[in-house]
Parts: C-alpha cells; sequence; structure tokens
C-alpha cells in the first residue's frame, strides 16, 4: 500500500472515531449542532480526496437556501446562525482543504489564475472596500451579518476558479446546477398549484416583510421571497439552457425543453417586474449571438408560448402576476424602490468615500426615511444605489469593473473559441451575466453565492479557451 492511501485510510479512520466522539458528546444537547458536526467530519474527508465532487455537492444544495438551514432563525429574531445553510457549511469545509492541500502541494494554479486576468485583483479589491465600511458602520452585528454573507460570496469565486480547471468539471458543474433546479422549479409549480408556500407547509419561518397581498398569491420558493426567487430561476433557466449542448438523445434533449417551460412557469409565477425586465434583455442577445440556422422559427416559438403560458396561467392560478407587469396593482412598489434609491443617495452624499457601513442600511433607515417607503424597515432594493450607500463610491465603480472585465471575457470566450460546445455554453453564461447585471437594478445581489459562481465561470471558461491554442478541438456535439 502506497504512502497516499495509507494517510488516506488513517484519515478515514480518524474521523469515523471523532465522529463517534461528537455525536455521543453532543447528542443530548442540540440534535442540529451534532448532526452537523458529523456529517462536516465525513464532508472534510470527501473534500480531501475529491475536492471537484465535493464543491459540486455544494453547488447543487446552493438553491435549497432555507430547505437547508441547519438553524433556522426564529421570527423577529434574525441571528448569524440563521443564515448559515449546508451548502455554505460544505464552502467552508472544501475552503479548509484546499487551502491545507495548498500549502503543502504548493499548487501554482492561484498564482496563475491571479495573473490571467483582471478579475480576482479586482474582487480582492472590492472585499477590501467593504472591509473599510467598518468604521462607518454605527451597527456591528449588522456589519458582520452582511459582511460574512458577501464574503461567502467572494470565497466562492475563489474556489470556483481554482477547483474547475478542466471542462469535464466545468461542464459538469452546469449539468449539477440544471439537475438542481429540476427541484427547485418543481417547488415553484407546487406553490403555484397548490397556492400554498412550502416554507409555511413545512413549518420554516419566512424572512421579514415578505409580500403578503391579499389580491393574489405569489410564489415564495426556498428563498423565501418573490424576488429572490426569481433571480434563482433565472440563473438556474440560462444554466439549464447552457445544459441543452450537454445532453445527448432525444429523450434527454425533450427534458431540458420540458425543464425550461417550468422555469418559464415559475418566473410568471413570482411576478417579478425585475425578473420579466432581465429576461426581455438577456433573451434577445441569446437570440442575436445564437448559431443557428432557424433563428426567425425558433424566436416566433419563443413569443408565441410564453404569450401562452402567460394566458393560461392568469386564468388558471392567477391575476396577480399579469396585473403586476402592466401596472394593475398601482404603483406602490415602484414608489417604495424610488424611495429607497432616494435614501441610498442621500446616504453616498453624506459618506461618498466609505458609506454607511455594510449591512447598516436598516441601522441608519429612519435617519433618511422617504414618505413613500414603509416605516417598518425594508431592504434597499438596487444594488447599484445600495453599494456606494454602504460602502462608498469606489465600491460601486470597482464592481462595475467587475460586471465589465467579466462580460468582456463571456464574450471573448464565446467568439474566439473553436469548440461549438464551449461557445454555445459561453453564449449563455454571457446572457445571464447580462440578466443579473439588469435584476441587480431592482434586488441587492451581492449576498447571492451563484451570482459569485457567474463571475468566476467568465475567467474559468476564458482560461480553458486560451488552453485552446496547443489542443485539437473538441468534437461538434450534435446540431441543435
Amino acid at each position: 500500500m502506497n504512502k497516499g492511501k495509507l494517510i488516506t485510510l488513517a484519515l478515514i479512520v480518524a474521523a469515523f472515531l471523532a465522529a463517534i466522539f461528537v455525536f455521543t458528546t453532543l447528542s443530548m444537547m442540540e440534535p442540529a449542532v451534532s448532526f452537523v458536526v458529523v456529517a462536516g467530519v465525513f464532508f472534510l474527508v470527501w473534500a480531501f480526496r475529491s475536492p471537484k465532487t465535493a464543491l459540486l455537492a455544494a453547488v447543487f444544495l446552493i438553491p435549497f437556501e432555507r430547505l437547508t438551514a441547519p438553524f433556522p432563525p426564529t421570527p423577529g429574531h434574525p441571528t448569524l446562525l440563521g443564515t448559515l445553510t449546508f451548502a455554505k457549511l460544505m464552502l467552508a469545509a472544501i475552503l479548509v482543504v484546499w487551502l491545507f492541500k495548498l500549502l503543502v502541494t504548493k499548487d501554482t494554479r492561484p498564482q496563475k489564475m491571479l495573473l490571467t486576468t483582471a478579475l480576482p485583483l479586482l474582487v480582492m479589491l472590492f472585499a477590501y472596500v467593504g472591509f473599510l465600511s467598518l468604521f462607518m458602520a454605527g451597527n456591528l452585528g449588522m456589519f458582520i451579518q452582511y459582511e460574512s454573507r458577501v464574503i461567502n460570496g467572494i470565497v466562492f469565486f475563489f474556489l470556483v476558479i481554482n477547483i474547475v480547471d478542466d471542462r469535464p468539471t466545468l461542464y459538469n458543474l452546469i449539468r449539477v446546477c440544471a439537475l438542481s433546479y429540476v427541484f427547485i422549479g418543481l417547488i415553484g409549480v407546487f406553490e403555484a398549484v397548490t397556492q400554498r408556500h412550502l416554507l409555511t407547509v413545512l413549518g420554516i419561518p419566512l424572512p421579514e416583510n415578505v409580500f403578503g397581498g391579499t389580491t393574489g398569491f405569489r410564489i415564495l420558493g426556498p428563498s423565501g421571497d418573490p424576488d429572490f426567487f426569481a433571480c434563482s430561476i433565472i440563473f438556474g433557466l440560462l444554466m439549464t439552457i447552457a445544459a441543452w449542448q450537454l445532453v445527448r438523445g432525444f429523450c434527454l434533449k425533450t427534458a431540458v425543453l420540458v425543464v425550461l417551460g417550468i422555469h418559464a412557469f415559475v418566473i410568471l409565477a413570482t411576478g417579478s417586474r425585475g425578473a420579466a425586465l432581465a429576461l426581455v434583455v438577456a433573451l434577445p442577445a441569446f437570440w442575436f449571438f445564437i448559431e443557428t440556422r432557424h433563428k426567425i422559427l425558433y424566436g416566433t416559438l419563443a413569443v408565441f408560448l410564453t404569450l401562452s403560458g402567460i394566458t393560461i396561467y392568469t386564468f388558471a392560478f392567477s391575476k396577480l402576476a399579469v396585473a403586476r407587469y402592466i401596472g394593475a396593482t398601482g404603483s406602490s412598489s415602484v414608489d417604495m424602490r424610488l424611495g429607497g434609491m432616494k435614501m441610498c443617495l442621500d446616504m453616498t452624499l453624506d459618506s461618498p468615500l466609505l458609506g454607511v457601513g455594510s449591512g447598516n442600511f436598516l441601522a441608519v433607515y429612519h435617519q433618511y426615511i422617504e414618505p413613500t417607503v414603509t416605516r417598518s424597515p425594508m431592504w434597499a432594493q438596487c444594488t447599484y444605489t445600495l453599494l456606494p450607500a454602504q460602502n462608498g463610491i469606489p465600491a460601486l465603480l470597482l464592481y462595475l469593473a467587475i460586471l465589465s472585465v467579466s462580460a468582456w471575457l463571456f464574450y471573448r470566450a464565446m467568439r474566439e473559441s473553436r469548440d461549438p460546445t464551449m461557445r454555445f455554453v459561453a453564449l449563455s453564461m454571457f446572457c445571464l451575466l447580462i440578466a443579473f447585471s439588469v435584476f441587480s437594478g431592482t434586488l441587492d445581489t451581492m449576498t447571492n453565492e451563484i451570482n459569485w459562481m457567474q463571475l468566476a465561470l467568465s475567467i474559468t471558461m476564458w482560461d480553458l479557451v486560451r488552453q485552446e491554442a496547443g489542443s485539437p478541438p473538441d468534437p461538434a456535439p450534435a446540431s441543435a
């Protein structure tokens, strides 16, 4: 038996003994804690043996959000532990293992990825500026809770660009995302058909200030918020489109089309105008750049199916979604968002360099309150105004630079790759970035892991395209 196998066997035995000890010690105290610790020990061993598959497992769980929270928050008493999910804990374990292996093996990929493009350095500067806003934060607890979620996304960014280092892993990541969102889409269908929220059915508390209108029903999904759920489904929809080129056979192709229809249905059921606007911008861009002989036919068919779906959903399930799109529900939501943006602007003018501190928008809410917003503090709904308000104008400029560099990398990958599969996937990710950039105008996406993952995929894909110069292109997939 070689040295590597001996080390692995020793780790497994040590993990097993440690798990027994921890379970025995904690089982009488808190079952959730004992389960998390025991599962964490075994996951560390798994991550040590195969960090790529461990990362794929974490990615699979990310969209399940509150459904996988081991310590759900008590209504009215949000805590840092309440924001934890199994995906976040798994990413933390992968980070520990990756750093350990980096120190032992002296891997040069991190240095290489730092110098491939300016994107990693921009992300590091963005994180640094966020930390600097601590000096302006009046509420330390809010700062820690918000900034820890942002840093979680940034850590995920660096894990992806260092672990996803070949095409099979990249394509498996896309397949895993597409598969995960099959279940997330079905959750949306369940809520739309039954007119019941799954979190409520399972006894999981909803976040505060969630939509509760009496004129209709909006689905919430695992996030507990219709707009965040719509943002998540947009990610799943574009990942599923990317997976179209990664599956073979009539049955799988048909399944992909069915899942795309489910996602479109779910986005409609959320009644999110931000999601609708994001797709109105992103999907025409996809249609414009896609390489196919039947653009007019596919475009016409997509428009027909969309209008048919809207009609069926409106008469069969709920009129609220369409009413929101055409403005029949009034302008209170728009006025509230504009009021929040005006508050952010005032905060930025008072502290243009460092803002009021990460997470401290709510802490100073009543100092800047506008007549059109609620007296009960609600979160600002625009990334591009919230960023300078909380972290200063430099943070906004850095984030815009991050988006620009990421878009440029996706564009170059889809134009310069010799592999048709890579070009199609890069186009899908390019349109996903467009959708998220538009949606960020109506939602705060800084704490969203999938936002940081799509940014990471831009540098990963560009690095893989650069490697094509010394290798033959992959065989062309079956025609779409």
